[in-house]
Protein backbone atom coordinates (compact mmCIF):
# COMPACT_ATOMS: atom_id res chain seq x y z
CA UNK A 1 0.00 0.00 0.00
CA UNK A 2 2.77 2.41 0.90
CA UNK A 3 4.80 1.57 -2.22
CA UNK A 4 1.83 2.25 -4.50
CA UNK A 5 1.24 5.55 -2.70
CA UNK A 6 4.87 6.59 -3.21
CA UNK A 7 4.64 5.57 -6.87
CA UNK A 8 1.50 7.67 -7.27
CA UNK A 9 3.11 10.70 -5.59
CA UNK A 10 6.31 10.37 -7.62
CA UNK A 11 4.36 9.96 -10.86
CA UNK A 12 2.27 13.07 -10.29
CA UNK A 13 5.33 15.05 -9.23
CA UNK A 14 7.06 13.92 -12.42
CA UNK A 15 3.98 15.02 -14.38
CA UNK A 16 4.16 18.53 -12.92
CA UNK A 17 7.91 18.80 -13.59
CA UNK A 18 7.35 17.38 -17.08
CA UNK A 19 4.74 20.01 -17.90
CA UNK A 20 7.08 22.77 -16.76
CA UNK A 21 9.88 21.41 -18.94
CA UNK A 22 7.43 20.83 -21.80
CA UNK A 23 6.46 24.47 -22.05
CA UNK A 24 10.01 25.87 -21.82
CA UNK A 25 11.73 23.25 -24.00
CA UNK A 26 13.19 24.25 -27.38
CA UNK A 27 12.14 20.82 -28.74
CA UNK A 28 8.46 21.65 -28.34
CA UNK A 29 7.02 23.82 -31.09
CA UNK A 30 3.46 24.60 -32.01
CA UNK A 31 3.65 25.51 -35.68
CA UNK A 32 2.99 23.95 -39.07
CA UNK A 33 6.39 22.18 -39.19
CA UNK A 34 5.89 20.20 -35.99
CA UNK A 35 4.41 17.10 -37.60
CA UNK A 36 6.95 17.09 -40.46
CA UNK A 37 10.03 16.77 -38.26
CA UNK A 38 10.24 13.40 -36.46
CA UNK A 39 12.18 14.68 -33.42
CA UNK A 40 9.91 17.68 -32.89
CA UNK A 41 6.79 15.54 -33.35
CA UNK A 42 8.10 13.03 -30.82
CA UNK A 43 8.74 15.61 -28.09
CA UNK A 44 5.67 17.76 -28.84
CA UNK A 45 3.04 15.06 -29.31
CA UNK A 46 4.05 11.44 -28.84
CA UNK A 47 6.08 11.64 -25.63
CA UNK A 48 3.63 13.82 -23.71
CA UNK A 49 0.64 11.75 -24.85
CA UNK A 50 2.25 8.47 -23.81
CA UNK A 51 3.32 9.84 -20.43
CA UNK A 52 -0.22 11.10 -19.76
CA UNK A 53 -1.45 7.56 -20.42
CA UNK A 54 1.20 6.24 -18.01
CA UNK A 55 0.06 8.62 -15.26
CA UNK A 56 -3.55 7.62 -15.90
CA UNK A 57 -2.71 3.90 -15.70
CA UNK A 58 -0.84 4.29 -12.41
CA UNK A 59 -3.61 6.46 -10.94
CA UNK A 60 -6.35 4.08 -12.08
CA UNK A 61 -4.40 1.16 -10.65
CA UNK A 62 -4.05 2.79 -7.25
CA UNK A 63 -7.66 4.01 -7.02
CA UNK A 64 -9.30 0.86 -8.37
CA UNK A 65 -7.19 -1.51 -6.27
CA UNK A 66 -8.32 0.20 -3.06
CA UNK A 67 -11.90 -0.81 -3.83
CA UNK A 68 -11.19 -4.52 -4.19
CA UNK A 69 -11.87 -6.82 -1.26
CA UNK A 70 -9.05 -9.37 -1.32
CA UNK A 71 -5.37 -8.54 -1.09
CA UNK A 72 -4.61 -10.92 -3.94
CA UNK A 73 -6.97 -9.06 -6.29
CA UNK A 74 -5.51 -5.70 -5.20
CA UNK A 75 -1.95 -6.83 -5.87
CA UNK A 76 -2.91 -8.39 -9.20
CA UNK A 77 -4.59 -5.18 -10.38
CA UNK A 78 -1.63 -3.05 -9.30
CA UNK A 79 0.85 -5.44 -10.90
CA UNK A 80 -0.94 -5.55 -14.24
CA UNK A 81 -1.53 -1.80 -14.60
CA UNK A 82 1.91 -0.81 -13.31
CA UNK A 83 3.57 -3.33 -15.63
CA UNK A 84 1.67 -1.96 -18.61
CA UNK A 85 2.70 1.56 -17.56
CA UNK A 86 6.36 0.50 -17.25
CA UNK A 87 6.30 -1.17 -20.67
CA UNK A 88 4.79 1.98 -22.18
CA UNK A 89 7.53 4.09 -20.58
CA UNK A 90 10.25 1.82 -21.98
CA UNK A 91 8.64 1.74 -25.44
CA UNK A 92 8.22 5.51 -25.52
CA UNK A 93 11.78 6.19 -24.41
CA UNK A 94 13.15 3.79 -26.99
CA UNK A 95 11.26 5.72 -29.70
CA UNK A 96 13.17 8.89 -28.85
CA UNK A 97 16.22 7.75 -30.80
CA UNK A 98 18.47 8.42 -27.82
CA UNK A 99 18.37 4.86 -26.57
CA UNK A 100 17.74 3.87 -22.99
CA UNK A 101 19.61 5.85 -20.33
CA UNK A 102 21.02 8.15 -23.03
CA UNK A 103 23.07 5.33 -24.58
CA UNK A 104 22.61 5.40 -28.33
CA UNK A 105 22.59 1.96 -29.95
CA UNK A 106 25.43 1.34 -32.39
Amino acid sequence: NRASLYLLIFTHLQLVVGFIVYFVSPWVRFDNTTMKDAATRYWTVEHVFAMLIVVALITIGRVSSKRLASDEAKHRRLFILNTVALLLIIATLSMSGRGLFGVTPQ
